[in-house]
C-alpha cells in the first residue's frame, strides 16, 4: 500500500471522520524559546526488508538550580557501568546543509524495545519507541521496528504527493482564501503530510502487528522551518545558542493521563462526563498499533501535535529522546548534550551515558548558525536538495 499512488483502506481518516485541517494542527513557536541503500540495518531489519524499502536509509532503532545539576551529576556516576556505554550509534553530516546528527542507544537492536530512523538527505530524524506497559514487550519492539521502517517513507511520501497535487503556489486556507507567502503554503503542507503519514503508519502496524504498541517523534529540517510531531511519550528538546546561552524550548509534550492538555483532548473526544481511559500508570494516550485498545476506546490515537520552529540565527541543538533520557527534565539533557559537543564528544553517547533507565535511546542533532539563510535547504516544494 506504500507505492500507491491513491490513499488505500488503510489510509483512511480514522473513525470515518476527516483528517484534521492542516492550519489547526500547527503550533508556531518563535526563534527563541544518501538516498542510497541501508547496507546494515542496526535495527535487526533483514537485508530484504531493506532492499524492499528504497527510501530507507540509516535505520537504527527546567534547569532548576547548580546544586541539583551536580547531585544528578552525582547520581549518574554511581550508575553501572552497564547503562554507561553506549551499545550502538552513528553519526554523519548531511549534505549541503551541513547538519549533524549524532545516535547512540544503551542496548543492543535485538535487545531493545526501541529504534532510531536517519533519513540525511531527507532531514528527517525519528525516535520509535515500544511501549511494554500496553502489552507484550515482545510485540511492542515488533511494533518500533515496523514503524522505525515505515514513518518517515510514508511522510515523505506524503508530502511528494501533496506537493505535487496541489502546488504550493495554488495553497489555500481552510476558509477557502489563497496562501500568497510560499514559506506559509509549505509549513501547512509539511504540517499536513506529517499529520498523513503518522496516520497512514498508526493504521498499517494496526494491520501488521497485531496488539504491539509503540510511540514516536519525527524532527524535519525544512528551509520553512524545523518540524517536530510526536506520539505518545518519547520528547524533543531544542536549545539555540544566544550571547553566550543556551536558551531551551520543550518541542514536543507527552502524551499521558498526568497531561492537562491531553486530558482535555480525551473529554473532548468523548461523551460528556465520561472517565479517562482506564489504562496502566506509564501508558500513553495516544500511539501507533495497539488495535484492540483503540477499539475498546476510541479517543486513543495515533495522530500527532505538530509543532514549527522558525529557524534562528545562532547554532541549535535538537535532541530526541526515549523516556529514559528526560528521567532529570528537560535541561540537563540538552546541557549535557551541549557541553558533550563543544569538548569534542558525541552528545548522544554522552546522554546515553548519564541515562538511567535500562533501555534508552537518543539522537541529537546539530544545525549550523543561519541555516534558514541561503539555499542550504531543498526548496520549500522538495524533498531534496538539488546536486551540486
Amino acid at each position: 500500500w506504500l507505492s500507491s499512488k491513491r490513499p488505500p483502506h488503510c489510509c483512511r481518516p480514522p473513525l470515518g471522520g476527516t483528517w484534521p485541517p492542516m492550519a489547526a494542527r500547527l503550533v508556531q513557536v518563535t526563534s527563541r524559546s544518501s538516498l542510497g541503500l541501508v547496507t546494515a540495518a542496526a535495527s535487526g531489519a533483514s537485508a530484504a526488508f531493506c532492499v524492499g524499502n528504497p527510501w530507507l536509509y540509516q535505520l537504527g532503532r527546567h534547569q532548576q538550580q547548580c546544586q541539583q545539576a551536580r547531585a544528578c551529576a552525582s547520581q549518574c556516576e554511581e550508575v553501572g557501568q552497564k547503562w554507561r556505554r553506549p551499545a550502538a550509534g552513528t553519526s554523519g553530516t548531511c549534505d549541503h546543509s551541513g547538519v549533524k546528527f549524532y545516535a547512540a542507544r544503551s542496548r543492543k537492536a535485538d535487545d531493545s524495545a526501541h529504534c532510531f530512523a536517519v533519513a540525511e538527505r531527507l532531514h528527517q530524524f525519528a525516535i520509535i519507541d515500544g511501549v511494554a506497559s500496553l502489552g507484550v514487550p515482545e510485540e511492542a519492539a515488533a511494533c518500533a521496528k515496523f514503524c522505525g521502517g515505515w514513518l518517515t517513507p510514508l511522510i515523505a511520501r506524503c508530502f511528494a504527493d501533496r506537493v505535487q497535487s496541489s502546488p504550493l503556489r495554488h495553497a489555500t486556507r481552510a476558509d477557502g482564501s489563497l496562501i500568497e507567502d510560499e514559506e506559509e503554503a509549505a509549513a501547512a503542507a509539511w504540517a499536513d503530510s506529517l499529520t498523513m503519514g503518522f496516520g497512514m503508519c498508526d493504521q498499517g502496524a494496526a494491520q501488521e502487528v497485531g496488539s504491539g504498541a509503540c510511540g514516536a517523534v519525527v524532527c524535519v529540517v525544512a528551509r520553512s522551518g524545523i518540524y517536530v510531531a510526536s506520539v505518545g511519550l518519547s520528547r524533543v528538546v531544542i536549545g539555540t545558542e544566544a550571547d553566550g546561552e543556551i536558551l531551551c524550548d520543550e518541542a514536543s509534550s507527552p502524551h499521558r493521563l498526568t497531561s492537562e492538555s491531553e486530558l482535555e483532548r480525551l473529554a473532548d473526544a468523548g461523551p460528556a462526563g465520561a472517565s479517562p481511559p482506564q489504562l496502566p500508570s506509564k501508558a500513553p494516550t495516544r500511539f501507533f498499533g495497539g488495535a484492540a485498545l483503540k477499539q475498546a476506546d476510541a479517543r486513543l490515537v495515533g495522530l500527532p501535535d505538530v509543532i514549527r520552529h522558525q529557524h534562528g540565527s545562532g547554532r541549535r541543538f535538537v535532541i530526541l529522546g526515549t523516556p529514559a533520557i528526560w528521567e532529570h527534565g528537560p535541561r540537563l539533557p540538552l546541557q549535557w548534550a551541549v557541553e558533550a559537543y563543544r569538548a569534542g564528544r558525541s552528545p548522544a553517547d554522552e546522554l546515553i551515558a548519564r541515562s538511567q533507565g535500562g533501555d534508552a535511546v537518543a539522537l541529537v542533532l546539530v544545525l549550523p548558525a543561519g541555516l534558514g539563510e541561503g539555499s542550504r535547504l531543498p526548496p520549500h516544494d522538495e524533498l531534496v536538495a538539488p546536486a551540486m
